[in-house]
């Protein structure tokens, strides 16, 4: 979760870059540094999961799966945003953008915790 919380303030950084135009080279480079920095907490906990779910060795086949399901997630997001940017009213209100990036982000989250908080190990395998 905390890598979660972390992409978050990365997105902060890059939904500001609309308010302060000036200094959008930083707050980008920020908001794309905060994000690395999330995905470098995620993955090795999520290898973990992946790997207790691993049967007979097959860890790579665990892993393509989760993936092929993260892209087509991050792909549906991406039309979706698409579309609602296109939608008027939404692309020029900053307060209505920020909305939707907050009730998403927010469900994100929620979704996360629901998904780790019932998730347990039997054993601890090595």
């Amino acid at each position: 979760m905390y890598a979660d919380f972390i992409g978050s303030a990365g997105s902060i950084f890059d939904l500001s870059t609309a308010l302060y135009p000036a200094y959008f080279l930083p707050l980008a480079s920020f908001g794309n540094l905060a994000k690395a920095v999330a995905r470098g907490l995620r993955d090795p906990s999520f290898r973990v999961i992946q790997n207790h779910f691993a049967v007979c060795e097959n860890l790579g086949d665990v892993a393509a799966k989760d993936e092929v399901w993260e892209v087509a997630a991050e792909l549906v997001g991406l039309g979706i945003g698409i579309y609602a940017l296109d939608t008027p009213g939404i692309s020029t209100s900053y307060l209505m953008l920020s909305l939707i990036w907050l009730s998403t982000r927010t469900l994100h989250l929620w979704f996360r915790y629901l998904t780790l908080s019932v998730l347990q190990f039997d054993t601890v395998r090595c």
